[in-house]
């Protein structure tokens, strides 16, 4: 019998690890199996088939267009108390669910002019090895460089829409260079809506966002990223260590809370902002955000690597909790 010679009701590859059967193929799509030994049984191929019908790579398309069942374990439903989170790719991923997380990571942590590229080399290093453990969504803020270019723009008489807009483009230039040690692991252009976050991330253990909206700081987009893709938690990344009664750089003496609740963090921090580039701990609009969602909210330094993992795992950490 020749290879690929047709005969009845199949085709016969002989160069295969067993025989490979195909049926009579349905317009562009068909069933696929690989009798792999005598004692195995048939199990759908891990690879796409080489005459190339539709195929996703980790299953199989059946002709309705759904996904049969890997080769480690047949699909189920997962029990309704994890439907919503993320799981990793594999036969026995039901069984582990992965966390979701968004940090806002501040500009004045990712580009201070401080060793910037050792500690945004190491910063990548961390959120990668984290993706073994959970979904991470991570949005960039601006800091002194967006301040730059919107004083600048103020003082030359630009409109607040207008230098709110020169802020969201450097949050997006800084997600693009965070983007370059991560490699593979992110999307390299940032998301633009939650819509395409929630997207990229069937793609990436990593996501990236910058600002979206005029009058919409980082901080209220972390937040509400987080309610949209029902995060485990938020975690702030910024320039201090958690949440002061005083700004620490005008009373070193300041008293620094471990935990607080949504409304006393609205209470420092104001009612909100109307100016572009606001000089705050954490944005109070985006606050009541989280409290609706409901989520904790965790303020750390973004430049202690080891208090930001903490926090990222949910672990004890050095900084401020904020919940209820």
């Amino acid at each position: 019998m020749h290879d690929g010679q047709r005969y009845p009701g199949m085709y016969w590859f002989p160069n295969a690890s067993a025989s490979t059967i195909f049926s009579p193929p349905a317009p562009r799509r068909v069933f696929c199996f690989v009798h792999r030994a005598p004692s195995t049984k048939f199990s759908a191929i891990t690879k796409p088939c080489s005459i190339g019908f539709p195929h996703d790579g980790q299953g199989f398309s059946t002709i309705d267009g759904t996904r049969g069942p890997t080769d480690k374990e047949p699909f189920s439903r997962p029990p309704a108390s994890e439907r919503g989170k993320v799981f990793p790719a594999g036969g026995d991923s039901l069984a582990v669910p992965m966390e979701r997380v968004v940090i806002s990571l501040g500009g004045s942590i990712l580009v201070p002019g401080d060793g910037d590229p050792s500690y945004l080399a190491k910063l990548a290093e961390l959120l990668v090895e984290l993706t073994t453990s959970h979904k991470v969504f991570a949005v960039t803020g601006g800091g002194r460089i967006a301040r730059f270019y919107i004083e600048t723009g103020r003082a030359l008489g630009a409109k607040e829409r207008r230098l709110d807009e020169l802020g969201i483009e450097i949050t997006r230039m800084n997600a693009r260079l965070l983007a370059i040690p991560l490699g593979a692991h992110a999307n390299q252009e940032p998301a633009k809506t939650y819509t395409e976050a929630a997207r990229l991330a069937r793609r990436h253990p990593i996501v990236l966002m910058g600002g979206t909206s005029p009058g919409w700081t980082t901080d209220r987009v972390a937040a509400s990223l987080a309610r949209v893709v029902k995060a485990d938690r938020l975690v702030n990344a910024t320039s201090v260590d958690g949440v002061y009664a005083e700004d620490p750089k005008e009373n070193p003496f300041a008293r620094r809370f471990d935990r607080l609740t949504y409304a006393k963090l609205i209470e420092l921090t104001g009612e909100g902002h109307t100016r572009a580039g606001p000089r705050i701990v954490f944005d109070p609009v985006a606050a009541r955000v989280a409290a609706k969602a409901g989520f904790p909210l965790l303020v750390v330094d973004g430049r202690d690597l080891t208090a930001l993992r903490a926090a990222i795992c949910g672990d004890a950490f050095h900084g401020t909790t904020v919940s209820g």
